[in-house]
């Protein structure tokens, strides 16, 4: 996974989360949901994340965001939530009784584990179907800066 891949995504995953705060007065800056990204549609601002990647964990509690992580990967070591395997090997059954409004991956899951938690309404997000230059990328950007 290339490092632009991972920005993109943590970008757009802190922009899901966030609001714009200032001293004087506090303006909640939301993109318009539903809001779709790539593939996925979320219909409402997620609260109930699993993230298979350490590096992605690492940088959403780093910005204050590790309070919606409900599961993360085995390798992760800055997170208290329960671990739930690896993106080549996760613990689906844990993930879906988790009931994570998404969940992150740095590089594909297997067709086998897409396909299972597809049928549970649960959506997967990978750094590699969110491209730099996508089109859904820029939108996402511009509905939530607005």
């Amino acid at each position: 996974m290339s490092l632009k891949k991972l920005f993109a995504l943590v970008l757009i995953v802190c922009m899901l989360f966030c609001s714009c705060n200032n001293n004087d007065n506090t303006v909640s800056v939301e993109p318009p949901y539903p809001v779709k990204v790539g593939e996925i549609t979320l219909i409402e601002k997620p609260d109930r994340v699993v993230s298979l990647s350490p590096w992605i964990t690492k940088m959403l509690i780093s910005l204050d965001l590790g309070k919606t992580l409900v599961g993360v990967s085995d390798y992760c070591v800055h997170a208290t939530a329960q671990k739930m395997g690896i993106a080549e090997n996760p613990d689906i059954e844990k993930i879906v009784t988790s009931n994570p409004d998404f969940v992150l991956v740095s590089q594909p899951l297997s067709e086998q584990g897409r396909e299972y938690l597809s049928k549970n309404n649960i959506p997967v997000m990978s750094s590699d179907s969110i491209m730099l230059n996508s089109s859904d990328k820029v939108r996402l950007i511009i509905y939530t800066l607005r």
